[in-house]
């Protein structure tokens, strides 16, 4: 039934990157419901604008032995994407990560392995940074500054080169993929 929550969404990561997906979290309330933004920085999550009801803790903990949350979206710097990935996948719940998912190829594989090994489903992508075309800013940037990373996400026709276009069938897989997430 539409507006009925499917699960319960927690938050890592209370920094500049959180807006747009504390908004667009807001957008989807009715289904899946924002519960918990975690922070190391109490100050900093103090600051956060929330909505009613979200609660704000310093404590990863608590959103783990939270039954209600079963999804948990990780925004915090990507070198502490693995640690925590390591602990909410462990406690069975969905991870969904920003990108870059990890600083280098060995972490990025242990923490897609993190997932596999919990049951969590995890979509992989990879682009070769070191080109100067058809990829978002921060792999462009990354190779410019001699950074290694990882660029997780769906490719699609907007701001991207035609190199980095969906395939015709890749709305369904996707479509596909996310029901199959969210019907856990």
């Amino acid at each position: 039934m539409p507006g009925t929550p499917a699960f319960d969404v927690a938050v890592v990561g209370a920094g500049m990157g959180s807006a747009p997906h504390l908004r667009s979290l807001q957008d989807l309330r009715a289904t899946y419901p924002l519960t918990w933004v975690c922070a190391r920085d109490a100050q900093r999550l103090a600051a956060v604008p929330l909505p009613d009801g979200v609660r704000r803790t310093t404590r990863l903990d608590d959103i783990l032995q939270d039954p209600r949350v079963r999804a948990v979206l990780v925004l915090t710097p990507p070198a502490a994407h693995l640690d925590v990935v390591r602990l909410v996948a462990a406690a069975g719940k969905h991870v969904l990560v920003e990108k870059p998912l990890e600083l280098d190829l060995a972490r990025a594989q242990e923490l897609v392995a993190c997932c596999e090994a919990a049951g969590v489903p995890c979509q992989q992508y990879a682009h070769r940074g070191d080109l100067g075309c058809g990829s978002t800013i921060g792999p462009i940037v990354a190779a410019r500054l001699g950074l290694a990373c990882v660029d997780v996400g769906s490719p699609m026709w907007a701001m991207h080169s035609a190199r980095e276009s969906a395939g015709a069938h890749d709305p369904a897989y996707m479509a596909a993929a996310l029901a199959a997430v969210y019907a856990r």
